[in-house]
């Protein structure tokens, strides 16, 4: 049971049980109401004012005050008649007490206050009422009532929080319309708003005013696996929600996928977490041939002087690009005038633009190059930023 439907049994519950009081009370008070004026009635023609003393010094005529009380009291046995569905039944009305002499023995459970006047004074009466309640009509009802009020509640649109009004404001600014703003915000609870940092960087990236495309952003990073994905991983997400045709599922593989390059030279393919990046041949191969020196050893290339090619590297890297059938031309060039400072520039920036048109400059970063000064002062070297553990070369 959601927690929705908790709640909802809750407060048909409590509301129950608050109703039952609530007719409980108001019977009474509509049955004293009902009797205040006819009792005060009959008590003036019933209790002779020769009764009552007109001194505070001198004693009321008890005796009559006894035998007028007990009269009376026959008389209403069966003054208040209720119908079968009232909240209460079987009441029984009696004359307590009448300026201070006791009428009846046992005692009532409540007391009507009434005030008769004889000789010039106000005369305090006290008439008892009890009452059995009718429980199956007063808890049939309550609880009848309850559900037709809790239904109405949930029929009508929570209050909106503190929370649902920032991004019902922000989505009015972006044009929205209030029907369609109010429709998105109300969709979802508070705690389903208060966005960590990976949903919030989500809904930055993804969300596209001029599609009104919010209602599906926020679908997407209210689901509980989008949620778990750590800030790196939802750049991933973003990332991988784009290149894979809006697919969830391919999106959260790509971005829970470890950190690594995988280098297919058969295929001639490469792969960042899993997933195939479109690259030219030459420029794979120089890629390719900075990846096994990461793997081997430490990885640093330097680049030979500009007007001194290395015709030793040249020589073995048209040896590897010919060995997986490497443009002919660019292994003819390797193997005739040596490896250039130039051709290794020119491909590593070749292999960078391809690989941030897919990736982003952000997360194409760790994919590249990191430089570093020759220690003769005056050459540059260059090795994949990946550690070795996270490339792999498939030959």
């Amino acid at each position: 049971m959601n927690r929705r439907w908790q709640l909802a049994i809750s407060l048909w519950l409590v509301g129950s049980i608050v109703l039952a009081c609530v007719l409980h009370v108001g019977s009474a008070r509509r049955l004293a109401a009902q009797l205040e004026a006819p009792l005060t009635e009959h008590l003036r023609e019933a209790f002779d004012e020769s009764f009552f003393s007109s001194d505070e010094n001198r004693v009321n005529d008890n005796r009559a005050l006894a035998r007028v009380g007990e009269q009376v009291n026959r008389a209403l046995q069966n003054v208040v008649r209720e119908r079968w569905y009232a909240p209460r039944n079987e009441c029984a009305v009696q004359l307590q007490q009448i300026d201070g002499v006791q009428l009846a023995a046992e005692p009532a459970a409540s007391l009507l206050p009434l005030t008769l006047p004889r000789n010039g004074v106000d005369r305090k009466v006290m008439v008892g009422v009890s009452c059995t309640a009718n429980l199956p009509i007063l808890f049939g009802a309550s609880a009848l009532l309850g559900a037709l009020f809790l239904a109405i509640c949930l029929r009508l649109p929570a209050p909106l929080s503190a929370t649902h009004r920032r991004l019902l404001n922000d989505l009015l600014g972006q044009d929205y319309s209030p029907d369609e703003a109010f429709e998105i915000v109300s969709t979802y609870s508070e705690v389903d708003l208060q966005l960590n940092e990976s949903q919030a960087s989500l809904v930055e990236g993804l969300h596209q005013p001029a599609s009104r495309n919010m209602a599906q952003v926020l679908q997407l990073v209210t689901d509980a696996g989008v949620a778990s994905l750590t800030p790196d991983q939802a750049r991933w997400f973003a990332l991988g929600y784009r290149l894979c045709a809006a697919d969830k599922d391919a999106a959260l593989a790509f971005a829970r996928h470890p950190d690594g390059v995988e280098i297919d030279l058969p295929g001639r393919e490469l792969r960042v977490r899993g997933r195939a990046v479109p690259t030219s041949a030459t420029p794979l191969f120089y890629y390719a041939w900075y990846a096994l020196r990461r793997v081997q050893g430490d990885g640093w290339v330097t680049n030979p002087p500009s007007n001194r090619p290395d015709r030793g590297a040249g020589a073995e890297l048209a040896q590897f690009m010919a060995r997986y059938d490497g443009h002919a031309k660019a292994v003819r060039d390797l193997e005739q005038s040596g490896l250039k400072a130039r051709t290794l520039d020119q491909n590593r920036s070749k292999i960078k633009d391809e690989l941030v048109a897919v990736l982003g400059e952000e997360l194409a970063a760790g994919y590249l190059f990191e430089a570093r000064k020759h220690e003769d002062g005056v050459q540059m070297s260059y090795r994949l930023a990946l550690p070795a553990s996270c490339v792999s070369v498939l030959s």
